[in-house]
């Protein structure tokens, strides 16, 4: 047995800190949330209590904001093109409620063909080309871009509980 020159024979553990995130990851989570929130908001109708929303992809029916201000779960800010691209990340063309069912739906390329026809109806076939173009540009979003757009975010949101009978549905 081979001598050594530790004088302690106990094991050594490895030890691991957790680091604080980088503003940039801090600024671009809460830039995701409040985005989020507002597109779920103005994809939804007040049906005078509570927002409810028909998902952009299948027809399900849900609640996205309750009367107690509580939101809904299994509701999602679905991105037509991947949110991975940040040029399309925050854009409102490429963004509409989605339930999680759809949003992570494993045949991507059915799910992509009720996305694309739902975009058409909503905004013109024009929107699609405009996003396909616009994917290719490669970028990120800088700190005072992200600070715009959670600021942006929450004026939209809280313009949306101000004025809900401008979402209130049609009967």
């Amino acid at each position: 047995m081979r001598k050594t020159n530790l004088k302690s024979k106990t094991t050594l553990k490895a030890t691991t800190k957790k680091r604080p995130k980088a503003k940039y990851s801090l600024l671009t989570d809460k830039a995701d949330k409040a985005f989020s929130k507002y597109i779920r908001l103005r994809d939804s109708e007040f049906d005078g209590s509570q927002w409810t929303a028909i998902c952009t992809t299948c027809p399900r029916r849900m609640v996205v904001l309750k009367e107690d201000g509580k939101w809904g779960k299994g509701i999602d800010n679905g991105h037509f093109i991947s949110r991975g691209l940040r040029e399309l990340r925050y854009d409102e063309y490429n963004c509409n409620i989605q339930c999680s069912h759809c949003n992570n739906w494993r045949d991507k390329e059915s799910m992509q063909e009720a996305y694309r026809k739902a975009i058409r109806d909503k905004y013109g076939s024009d929107i699609l080309k405009e996003l396909k173009t616009r994917a290719k540009i490669i970028r990120s979003n800088t700190i005072s871009e992200l600070e715009i757009v959670i600021s942006d975010s929450k004026a939209q949101l809280d313009h949306c509980l101000e004025n809900p009978d401008f979402y209130r549905k049609m009967l």
